[in-house]
């Protein structure tokens, strides 16, 4: 099987980028959510 590079560089799989960003907007999401209640806790 060849590989053409000319038509693997026009593909951007979007729908996975858009799910990484969403995974990691929801990280920092939780991440800031329980720092805030551990400060609260103080």
């Amino acid at each position: 099987m060849e590989q053409h590079p000319e038509k693997e560089e026009k593909f951007i799989p979007y729908g996975a980028i858009v799910c990484f960003i969403l995974f990691i907007l929801l990280g920092v999401a939780i991440w800031f959510t329980v720092y805030s209640i551990m400060l609260h806790r103080i």
